[in-house]
């Protein structure tokens, strides 16, 4: 299947074969898959990738003449001759027509936006013809001449100079074409005619923005008549680890040498050192070096040790750079071995998106993303749902990640009719499947990084993926292959799964069955989300069966939007009217589409850190550390350690690194003061931090960290306003409707009826807008809500009556004491139409300073009702905007994600900790919070001390607009501030695709009393 096609195509033809609708015709002319190559003049710019710099290599990206049509029935029969003149637009390359104004970006999860009928697709064809114009040197007259494009969604067909040269599909793999007989030396023409859709995309339905265009490079390499057309590199091992020998088989391709011999060498450098040198003549298509080298040093995504394999034909007519990492991967023992050791794969998934150009990504995008992963611990990718670009593999390899590779390969649309595996089980779409697994691994064979191989993604399970599988292991039986509906067929070397509960997984780990067992896709990062997250890691961490898994997804896949007035928003599916679609549901990433962190990064990096701490024997003031890198001591880091005492730094100091092998332990001793002050918090935390700048971060860096809490002896709380006999008592007077509270420098009223507080002043200033009142509800995340099922928690949440409380207080008593006012409320609450949800007892104690303690019971009338929150909301005045906490932070933090959040006093700004989730939802929580406050910038507000501890968190945005915005431009902000103090807050689980919140960390459905203590404060007073 791989010869070029005969066919010769008249230009006013083409459209009459429809190519783009019969599975068998995969290309005309297009050059066979081989190993990913670029022909250089030099070992300089090859080794350094700097082609633009080569005389062999051009590039054509840059900006092309464009004409849209809406159906590809609408060219005219000879555009191929007549592209120039109709050509009239200009847009980029690469790039996507969606994202340049034409047609309409679509996203769809599992759905075909087009009838399932295969291989056809509807005579409403949208097509884009690219034209340019490019330059020949004189010097490439005698050598061969090739043009690339490296990615094309979803079909297309190429004319140069005007004359019919092929046709291609399959987007996300190369397309090379030999276009020696067509071009010139001087002036030359590219005319590409590309469809949106074809028969291929029956196999391509996968979860992304669906958008055309010429996506990825394109560019035109010289090489001579004879060159290398591919390189295989393979390593077999001698004794153990210390010898290996390497094994280079090359393809020579004639394109009218006169059969000539050609001169081939081949050379080792590992940086400045050359390894070996070998050279040998030959006439003949193959040449092949066999080379043994001793103690070679090893690639691993810890230790990413390359080296640079040359290979030159007659001194400089064509010169290559492979990258070569010695690596040994291997299956036994029901785990993942890569070098000898078992290993853990702590990766996530990652589409190719840019939010302002769709599926072109630079290479400093790749480099983002690369650096980000190293910087969180994140140790793997998989290539969701197809091969990544080239670039992308050669940066994993230097910087260090594992890589799944996964075929360009999903038929998810057929799961919606009951036939899932209905393509996938059809020999007549066997080449088909062939082709897209060969492209893949042709061009990817050489790259350290790539670990696995991946036959695609959710579509069914048949003969084709078994024929797939067998390709490969002839191809390449060093690599496992990986195909989750493959389930246990032995076409596959791992098991795997996704979304699964806890339990399955630890089933899973005791199994009988010899192959490791992986989770695909778990921890669905949607929105405010990743809850319970430590579980799946823990597993990983316990089971050797178990080797760990990918996050869905790393990058949120929002499409920028600026509006008239200058806001900026990201869009998601249904706002560019697309049909279907599945809205919000591409908003599932660790980072946001401008690649800025999400908290559950912050949560993951911590669980997967590679070095853990945890209490030894505290009365001598010893921890133990251990050391979880797979191949790497723990010499490239230092440590720090810092005592906290009440949320403050009281002492610190560096902490001596014993030597500590991969997976070693031992007890460290810490040399801080020991603590003597009764009633005090004392916290002693450990810091990991790099030696020396990496490729990917700087000095200093911390890799992980952990805190130790110390035992506390005594209470600590906070001091009173008022001290007996110093401070008189509260007078309580009435006027009109409202109960008027009156002590020193404050005054507070109430309603008499309800008994709401309406105002508080201190010292003249205002603080509160709304008092405190009883609040049950949450702006839903998308895991409550569970947007493609529908059958989220929200749904229970209202079904209750919980997104719409009124109050109706019973009664409403003040009563004056020695020491302070007591004011009793007494309410339910429930939603119109149905009967309440709960009974609340609100008790305030006030004194003459103006402390206002404050008691809330709180007592369900209905059984099995787990809320989003049981607390408190007020709603201070404006300009109280300064925040200061003790508790978790600095990032927010929900009960059941909050390992990563550090006990210690923070200072920030309230519109500072708000998250702008692309789809708003409840954000910005704190938990284990003792005492926080909310202040002007002169120093005066309130704080809320908890006993003895409470969740909490502030913002400028209302409750009922946070919970019906759809996109952050619909966010109206307020200069008053939201205050939420909580009994407790439902956990954020992963219910949007995966594991809902676990039992624990739902709110009960019980009585329960929660006591704040509300203090004055202002910039006199030392917050503690």
């Amino acid at each position: 299947m791989w010869q070029a096609g005969k066919e010769r195509i008249k230009n006013m033809e083409w459209k009459r074969e429809n190519h783009w609708e019969n599975q068998h015709v995969l290309h005309i002319n297009r050059m066979p898959p081989h190993a990913h190559l670029i022909t250089c003049d030099s070992e300089e710019t090859a080794r350094k990738r700097d082609y633009a710099s080569d005389s062999y290599y051009r590039s054509l990206n840059g900006t092309w003449d464009f004409c849209y049509f809406e159906s590809v029935w609408d060219i005219p029969d000879q555009i191929g001759l007549d592209a120039r003149s109709v050509c009239r637009d200009r847009v980029a390359v690469p790039g996507c027509w969606q994202t340049s104004g034409y047609d309409k970006p679509l996203y769809v999860n599992r759905d075909m936006p087009i009838p399932l009928n295969p291989p056809y697709v509807p005579d409403d064809n949208p097509a884009g013809v690219y034209y340019r114009e490019f330059q020949i040197p004189d010097e490439w007259r005698e050598r061969q001449t090739s043009i690339t494009f490296d990615g094309v969604d979803a079909a297309f067909y190429l004319w140069i100079n005007g004359k019919f040269v092929g046709y291609s599909q399959g987007s996300h793999m190369p397309s090379e074409f030999d276009i020696s007989g067509y071009v010139r030396p001087g002036n030359n023409s590219v005319t590409v005619c590309n469809l949106k859709w074809c028969d291929g995309s029956y196999l391509e339905c996968q979860d992304k923005w669906r958008l055309s265009g010429i996506f990825r490079d394109v560019y035109l390499m010289s090489r001579p008549r004879k060159y290398i057309e591919d390189v295989h590199v393979r390593y077999e091992w001698g004794d153990g680890l210390q010898e290996a020998i390497l094994h280079v088989e090359g393809i020579l391709r004639d394109c009218g040498s006169g059969g000539d011999s050609s001169v081939i060498r081949a050379k080792l450098m590992r940086q400045d050192k050359e390894i070996f040198r070998e050279e040998t003549v030959t006439a003949g298509q193959r040449f092949v070096f066999e080379k043994t080298v001793s103690s070679p040093a090893l690639w691993s995504h810890e230790t990413p040790e390359l080296y640079d394999l040359f290979i030159s034909v007659n001194e400089t007519e064509q010169i290559l750079c492979i990258p070569v990492g010695f690596r040994k991967i291997e299956i036994r023992d029901r785990q993942l071995l890569l070098n000898g050791r078992p290993i853990k794969i702590y990766g996530v998934n990652r589409h190719d998106f840019n939010p302002d150009t769709g599926y072109y990504v630079t290479k400093e995008d790749m480099v983002r993303d690369i650096v980000t992963m190293k910087r969180h611990n994140i140790n793997a990718v998989r290539t969701s749902h197809y091969p990544n670009a080239p670039e992308f593999l050669c940066l994993c390899s230097e910087y260090g990640l594992l890589v799944m590779d996964e075929a360009d390969l999903e038929t998810h649309s057929f799961q919606v009719v009951g036939e899932y595996g209905r393509l996938s089980g059809d020999p007549d779409w066997e080449e088909a499947y062939l082709d897209r697994a060969a492209r893949m691994v042709q061009r990817d064979k050489n790259f350290p990084c790539v670990i696995f191989w991946s036959l695609g993604n959710e579509s069914g399970f048949g003969c084709n993926h078994q024929a797939m599988s067998r390709y490969i292991k002839e191809v390449d039986p060093s690599r496992p292959v990986h195909y989750l509906h493959a389930l246990e067929d032995s076409c596959v070397d791992v098991i795997s799964r996704m979304y699964s509960d806890f339990d399955f997984v630890e089933e899973q780990a005791h199994m009988e069955e010899p192959r490791p067992f992986l989770l695909n896709e778990y921890g669905h990062s949607m929105g405010n989300s990743m809850g319970s997250l430590n579980r799946y890691i823990g597993l990983f961490d316990t089971h050797k069966r178990l080797i760990g898994g990918f996050i869905w997804e790393f990058c949120e896949q929002g499409i920028r939007m600026r509006g008239g007035d200058g806001k900026e928003w990201f869009c998601y599916g249904g706002d560019f009217g697309d049909e279907p679609n599945n809205g919000q549901f591409c908003i599932d990433g660790m980072v946001d589409p401008d690649r800025n962190p999400r908290p559950g990064l912050l949560e993951f990096k911590k669980l997967v850190q590679p070095v853990k701490v945890r209490a030894g024997n505290l009365k001598n003031q010893e921890v133990v550390i251990q050391n979880t890198y797979r191949f790497l001591r723990l010499n490239h880091l230092y440590a720090v350690w810092e005592l906290y005492e009440d949320g403050r730094l009281a002492e610190s100091g560096k902490l001596l690194l014993p030597e500590l092998a991969p997976m070693e332990e031992k007890t460290v001793r810490i040399p801080y003061h020991c603590p003597e002050k009764a009633g005090c918090e004392y916290i002693v935390e450990c810091s990991f931090r790099l030696k020396e700048a990496a490729s990917w971060s700087e000095v200093g860096f911390e890799i992980a960290y952990e805190q130790i809490p110390l035992p506390k002896k005594g209470t600590n709380e906070l001091p009173a306003k008022q001290q007996k006999g110093l401070i008189s008592p509260p007078r309580l007077r009435y006027e009109g409707k409202n109960a008027i509270i009156e002590g020193e420098n404050y005054v507070t009223v109430f309603t008499a009826r309800t008994g709401r507080c309406i105002s508080y002043k201190w010292k003249g200033r205002e603080l509160i807008a709304q008092g405190p009142h009883f609040q049950a509800w949450r702006a839903p995340t998308d895991n409550d809500l569970s947007p493609v099922n529908r059958d989220g928690i929200e749904r229970e949440w209202v079904d209750f009556g919980l997104d719409a409380l009124c109050e109706q207080v019973m009664s409403a008593d003040f009563e004056e004491t020695q020491d302070n006012i007591e004011i009793r409320v007494n309410a339910v609450h429930g939603k119109h139409s149905l009967y309440p949800c709960y009974q609340t007892l609100l008790l305030y104690r006030i004194d003459g300073g103006g402390a206002m303690d404050i008691t809330l019971k709180v007592t369900p009338l209905k059984e099995n009702m787990h809320p989003p929150r049981l607390g408190l909301t007020l709603t201070l005045a404006a300009g109280l905007d300064v925040m200061k906490w003790y508790g978790r932070g600095p990032h927010q933090t929900y009960s059941d994600i909050m390992e990563s959040g550090r006990v210690r006093i923070y200072e920030s700004t309230v519109d500072a900790e708000f998250v702008p989730y692309v789809r708003p939802q409840e954000n910005g929580n704190k938990t284990e919070v003792r005492w926080m406050s909310l202040m002007d910038r002169g120093g005066t507000g309130f704080l809320a001390k908890a006993h003895p501890l409470m969740e909490a968190g502030a913002m400028h945005y209302s409750l009922e607009n946070l919970t019906s915005a759809g996109h952050t431009c619909e966010l109206q902000h307020m200069e008053e501030t939201v205050w939420n103090l909580d009994y407790k807050q439902c956990g954020i689980g992963n219910g949007a695709c995966g594991p809902r919140t676990l039992p624990e960390y739902l709110v009960p459905c019980e009585t329960v009393e929660f006591k704040v203590t509300l203090l004055p404060v202002d910039g006199n007073e030392d917050i503690r």
